[in-house]
């Protein structure tokens, strides 16, 4: 690998150290790396995420995510950074499908809330600190707060998790 390809591999793998940013994104950079080394998409086999709840979801979520960035600072050539970027989208993925599902039973108007962006990256640290915060255990529990949450506030006094719920939301309605 020469310089020139050891920088645009360091200008990919930083994109994803602090922030894990849209699945969308995520895919834009594994399909720059497909067609700049001509990378043969590979069949990588990735397991959801299955809890039985979203407390436990969340802290599988972050044991999975931390290895998982480390994988992609630590990758050698553009082959390995794809294969873990195509891990890390379909984690993101199972994510926001697990956020998203809180509130499928719930009809809102998902228009009241523009200033919630779908770009926003997702802090799932601090959503496990407002579940531990509330007291929130059970997934019934966590949907009536959701469903309290969006009938009673205006985006911009939404909790941090309501707000990437909504976010998810929105994800899979603009695929």
């Amino acid at each position: 690998m020469d310089k020139s390809e050891a920088e645009l591999l360091f200008d990919v793998k930083q994109k994803f150290l602090r922030e894990i940013p849209h699945p969308k994104l995520i895919q834009k950079q594994i399909d720059y790396l497909q067609v700049k080394f001509q990378l043969v998409e590979t069949d990588n086999v990735f397991k959801p995420i299955d809890t039985a709840s979203l407390v436990d979801f969340f802290e599988e979520y972050i044991s999975l995510l931390m290895p998982l960035k480390l994988r992609v600072s630590n990758a050698k050539d553009a082959a390995k950074l794809n294969s873990q970027l195509l891990k890390l989208k379909h984690l993101q993925q199972n994510l926001i499908e697990n956020l998203a599902a809180l509130v499928e039973e719930i009809d809102f108007d998902i228009e009241k809330y523009s200033s919630v962006k779908q770009s926003e990256p997702f802090d799932v640290y601090q959503f496990s600190k407002e579940l531990k915060e509330k007291a929130l255990k059970t997934d019934n529990e966590i949907k009536d707060y959701l469903c309290q949450q969006i009938e009673s506030k205006e985006a911009e006094e939404l909790s941090e998790l309501t707000k990437g719920v909504v976010r998810a939301v929105k994800i899979l309605q603009n695929e």
